[in-house]
């Protein structure tokens, strides 16, 4: 847990799939081989997120977390840690989940800032979840 005069930056990417295979099965849509592909993806790291983190300055630490489903025991954790800035990224199909966790966040005085490819192509939408947004590439910003 950092200490009062630590700077800490936690990492959070929101990066799994959400396949509503059901709903696309309805109107005669098939994934062959989505399911592997869904765990490939989901092996994958944030490089962005690991990026922002080798980058940070002197004075800082960082934690890294890949969240599927968020609860709030996952805020809980984070929260434990005394972060300065909470980094979120998320993609499209995982921006609910994202979404609120910065809500629960916020709701505990923590700063939030969320990036991804949603939250550039959606700004104005984003910023009613979180205190800064990010567009475009965060490790540039």
């Amino acid at each position: 847990m950092a200490s009062l005069h630590d700077r800490h930056l936690a990492l959070v990417s929101f990066s799994g799939l959400r396949v509503r295979e059901q709903e696309l099965l309805e109107i005669g849509i098939t994934l062959p081989g989505l399911e592997k592909r869904k765990a490939a993806v989901a092996a994958l790291p944030a490089l962005g997120l690991l990026t922002l983190a080798g980058r940070m300055p002197a004075g800082w630490t960082c934690s890294y977390h890949e969240v599927d489903k968020w609860d709030q025991s996952i805020a809980d954790q984070i929260a434990a840690e005394g972060p300065t800035l909470v980094a979120v990224s998320a993609l499209t199909a995982s921006i609910r989940e994202a979404y609120g966790f910065c809500d629960a966040l916020r709701s505990r005085r923590i700063s939030t800032a969320i990036g991804g490819l949603h939250v550039t192509a959606c700004p104005s939408e984003a910023l009613r979840h979180a205190d800064a947004v990010v567009v475009g590439d965060g490790e540039a910003i």
